[in-house]
């Protein structure tokens, strides 16, 4: 399965259906341009076996600010959650305080309760995401 038939099937509202999907950064980067309108463009996702960077211009307020998100998904005892272990804006870095929200706002997305899925295995590898579930 690809991260268009799981977006698929997702979107289709079917509930239980197992998945194994292999997700590359550019398909991320796709998904993200998709869905974040709005809230950011140019979305770019790059994925290495040790974390995830992701760049893109971001609506913050009523500016648009260069954004530089590093960090790793952990997926712990069945709960996916995103480490940030940077984030730079307009290529400086970010006050903690802020890291911290946007920590925050990012892990609330990922509430299991907020998922449209339930994660059994997440894996990075250099230039895509293994991730294993089920549909809820």
């Amino acid at each position: 399965m690809d991260l268009v038939e799981l977006v698929g099937l997702i979107d289709s509202g079917q509930h239980g259906v197992p998945f194994d999907v292999k997700v590359e950064g550019d398909e991320l980067s796709r998904l993200a341009n998709d869905r974040l309108t709005g809230l950011a463009s140019d979305v770019s996702v790059e994925i290495t076996a040790e974390q995830v960077v992701v760049g893109a211009k971001a609506r913050v307020v009523s500016m648009t600010m260069d954004l530089l998100l590093k960090g790793k998904p952990v997926l712990e005892d069945g709960r996916l959650r995103f480490d940030i272990a940077s984030l730079d804006l307009n290529n400086r870095p970010a006050p903690g305080f802020m890291s911290s929200q946007i920590a925050n706002a990012i892990n609330e997305k990922l509430d299991p309760a907020e998922l449209p899925v339930t994660f059994s295995r997440l894996v990075l590898r250099e230039g895509w995401i293994e991730a294993a579930g089920e549909t809820r």
